[in-house]
């Protein structure tokens, strides 16, 4: 069996790197530059939060073209947001052992890495899981080479009360993925909600950060969109890309003290559970979630 589901981070991709910035510091959301990573062709800002996890946001280089990256290019070229999600992996040779016995193909161990504004060289082992495009809904695992701290310094910790990525929500287009998650993972059964929205199946995981939404209009037709469009949304995005991560929802303690601090919408129920998501062109795939006694 694959590790348990410890978030180390969400990718999230762009076209353009200082507009993405830009767009997270309008909400309250301060990223620090990472660097450019080694194959040339993305580099990188980052919000790291107080449980270790963090927000990367990542985007061409600039002698780059949207289309041209390493990694990800049909999310870069079209500002996908959420395109991929990493677990740590103390073992990360174990787990590549873990995912060819549970029949999943692999890539890697492989080298990563990404050199600081400072000069400091970070270096870590990467390894994929599962064939294309399943790799965008897997997640991919690291082990640190190089210190952690290297890679997400303490100081650029976010301060404010988002105290973490809280879950990631798996765009899908049917169960199957469900139970390739409790193969591989080991994971409890998902719980289905019936006020996750208008045209959209929630089902959460009982102490795991992540939730499979699949948009479905049955028995609503004509409402399958809030006022945003948000969950309409859901479904055009599984036409333009694979099943995989749609939505991050970062913890918070009070939901009336993340209002304090970021431009968020009106709060609501999403899966039992009491969110915001902010304002403006990231507010449909980025909200905060009160996580207070989960």
């Amino acid at each position: 069996m694959l590790p348990p589901v410890s978030i180390d981070h969400l990718a999230s991709a762009w076209r353009d790197h200082q507009s993405a910035v830009e767009e997270f510091e309008k909400v309250g959301l301060s990223a620090t530059f990472g660097g450019t990573h080694a194959d040339g062709t993305t580099q990188m800002s980052m919000l790291p939060f107080a449980d270790g996890s963090y927000l990367e946001l990542i985007a061409p280089t600039e002698s780059t073209e949207p289309g041209d990256t390493v990694r990800w290019p049909a999310h870069i070229q079209t500002d996908a947001g959420p395109c991929a999600w990493c677990l740590r992996a103390q073992d990360i040779t174990g787990a590549a052992k873990a995912a060819i016995d549970a029949g999943e193909p692999i890539v890697g161990p492989q080298r990563g890495g990404r050199t600081r504004p400072d000069e400091t060289t970070i270096e870590w082992d990467e390894l994929f899981v599962g064939p294309e495009p399943d790799r965008f809904m897997l997640p991919f695992f690291v082990r640190d080479r190089t210190p952690r701290s290297y890679r997400v310094p303490d100081a650029w910790t976010h301060e404010g009360p988002i105290t973490g990525v809280a879950e990631i929500v798996l765009l899908v287009e049917d169960t199957g993925w469900i139970d390739r998650f409790e193969r591989l993972f080991g994971i409890p059964t998902p719980i289905e909600h019936a006020d996750s929205a208008p045209g959209l199946s929630l089902r959460t995981v009982p102490g795991a950060p992540i939730s499979f939404a699949k948009p479905s209009t049955e028995g609503n037709e004509g409402s399958a969109e809030d006022e945003s469009g948000r969950f309409v949304s859901l479904a055009d995005r599984l036409d333009r890309y694979p099943p995989g991560p749609a939505c991050c929802l970062f913890g918070v303690d009070s939901i009336e003290a993340a209002h304090s601090a970021y431009a968020l919408g009106e709060s609501e129920s999403f899966g039992g559970r009491t969110v915001a998501w902010f304002e403006g062109p990231i507010g449909d795939r980025f909200g905060v979630m009160e996580t207070d006694g989960f």
